[in-house]
C-alpha cells in the first residue's frame, strides 16, 4: 500500500469506526458483565450435567470461569468466601450427523450446546437471577474437526451467557 493511498484509507476507517461507537455499536463479549447486587466474588456450585459426556462439566467449568473473569468484575473465591453460587444447568446436548450423501456418508455435522443458569445469594440462598435459555451450534466436517466444534460450542455458550448478564446487552 502506498503513502497516497493510506493517508485516504486511515480517515475512513476512523470515519467508520467513529460511526458505530457513537450509534451504541460493541461487540458483545467486549461487554463488561454486571452482577447481580454488585457482587464480585463468584464460586460455581453446581453444574447438572444429564449428558453421557464426561469432559462437558469440566470443559463448561473453565469457558465460564474463563469468560466471565476475562470481562472483569469477577473473583472465583471458595464457597465459604462467595457472595454468589453459580448453578449451571445442562439442558441438552448433541452431537449428530446434519446432511448425508446419497451414499449415507455423513458430510455435515454438528454439535449443539443449551443450558441455563442462576445465580443463588449464599447468605441466605435466595435466587438473584435466571439466565435465559443459551443455544449454541457448531458444524463441522470429518471427524478430525469433532474436538475443535465441541470447544467452539461450549466456548460460544459461555460468551452468550455473559452478555446476558451484560447491562448493555
Amino acid at each position: 500500500m502506498n503513502k497516497a493511498t493510506a493517508l485516504l484509507l486511515s480517515p475512513a476507517l476512523l470515519l467508520i469506526f467513529l460511526v458505530l461507537s457513537s450509534c451504541g455499536y460493541h461487540l458483545s463479549s467486549s461487554l463488561p458483565i454486571d452482577m447481580p447486587q454488585g457482587m464480585t466474588r463468584l464460586y460455581i456450585d453446581r453444574v447438572e450435567n444429564p449428558s453421557t459426556e464426561p469432559w462437558l462439566e469440566s470443559r463448561l467449568i473453565s469457558e465460564v470461569r474463563d469468560e466471565f473473569s476475562r470481562r472483569g468484575r469477577v473473583t472465583w473465591v471458595d464457597r465459604n468466601e462467595a457472595e454468589g453460587l453459580l448453578h449451571l444447568i445442562i439442558t441438552r446436548y448433541r452431537d449428530y450427523t446434519k446432511v448425508e450423501s446419497a451414499r449415507e456418508e455423513t458430510l455435515k455435522s454438528e454439535v449443539a450446546l443449551s443450558l441455563e443458569a442462576r445465580i443463588i445469594s449464599a447468605r441466605n440462598m435466595e435466587v438473584l437471577w435466571v439466565s435465559s435459555p443459551v443455544h449454541a451450534r457448531e458444524s463441522f466436517t470429518g471427524s478430525s474437526e469433532k474436538s475443535r466444534a465441541e470447544e467452539r460450542v461450549v466456548r460460544d455458550a459461555a460468551d452468550i451467557l455473559a452478555n446476558q448478564l451484560s447491562s448493555q446487552f
